[in-house]
């Protein structure tokens, strides 16, 4: 399963959109249930790889590096 790290961040999300409606998503599923959804092109950061990969490209047992933030209030 693929192992999320906790960090903590601030701050929000300044822009949000969908580029092509159309356009195929992936789900990645890590092991504690959480998902991450996204077009196969969507970089993650791979703490497995120390950089971005390709969501698409993540495999079984690879890390990648969540972020544990606050409920927005």
């Amino acid at each position: 399963a693929v192992e999320p790290l906790a960090c903590s961040a601030r701050g929000r999300v300044a822009a949000a959109g969908m580029t092509d409606p159309a356009a195929r998503v992936e789900t990645l599923v890590l092991s504690d249930g959480r998902t991450l959804t996204g077009t196969g092109n969507h970089p993650v950061w791979s703490a497995s790889a120390t950089d971005f990969v390709r969501l698409d490209a993540m495999r079984y047992g690879d890390t990648v590096l969540t972020l544990e933030v606050p409920p927005w209030n």
